[in-house]
């Protein structure tokens, strides 16, 4: 395999993801969790891709240093389920230049693959894109993979895949095909260990 797999090992990113993954979890805390969940998982996915500037502003009595993104940075986010917008709703308020796309699972099953720009809004090719997902669906990531780099000609490094849940099998087929993709998860679980 030659993804380039982060395993995200924060003890609060660990904790968080382990209190979604309980089977009777009320439906307002597991919203709650995957919130802070997402934050997280963004803050470890963009740290190293995201360019900031640092600007003075001098006023007669002081000066005020701020931090600001580059405003020509432009990412899009794409999600297939209700699951996953809670993972990403505090992201607008950091990256006011983001767009979210919600791709469900059938449309993308249903639709021809060059008629989706119908659906997701317009993207630029050097726009980056961030795939989130609580599990991996390896045929949906496969055929937006496919759209993307064939039909939009993203290069694989403008694009990252944030993943809760993803197994060897899951990480194996997509290696096959997108092999420099880079993958951020809280784990990876054998399929054995799954049955």
């Amino acid at each position: 395999m030659k993804l380039n797999i982060h395993i995200l090992s924060h003890p609060i990113i660990q904790y968080l993801s382990s209190i979604t993954k309980e089977k009777n979890l009320q439906s307002n805390i597991k919203n709650h969790t995957l919130r802070q969940l997402g934050l997280f998982l963004l803050y470890e996915t963009m740290r190293n891709w995201l360019t900031t500037h640092k600007l003075t502003i001098k006023t007669i009595n002081e000066h005020k240093s701020i931090t600001i993104i580059d405003t020509k940075e432009s990412y899009t986010i794409i999600t297939n389920t209700n699951t996953n917008l809670s993972l990403i709703q505090e992201i607008q308020c950091l990256l006011p230049k983001c767009d979210i796309n919600f791709i469900p699972i059938k449309i993308l099953d249903s639709t021809n693959i060059s008629n989706l720009d119908q659906i997701i809004e317009i993207i630029h090719p050097y726009q980056k894109i961030i795939i989130i997902s609580y599990n991996i669906n390896t045929q949906y990531i496969l055929k937006l993979m496919l759209y993307l780099t064939d039909i939009h000609n993203v290069k694989i490094q403008q694009i990252r895949l944030i993943a809760i849940n993803c197994t060897t099998e899951n990480l194996i087929s997509i290696s096959k095909i997108y092999p420099k993709l880079n993958v951020y998860t809280t784990g990876i679980e054998n399929n054995e260990t799954r049955r």
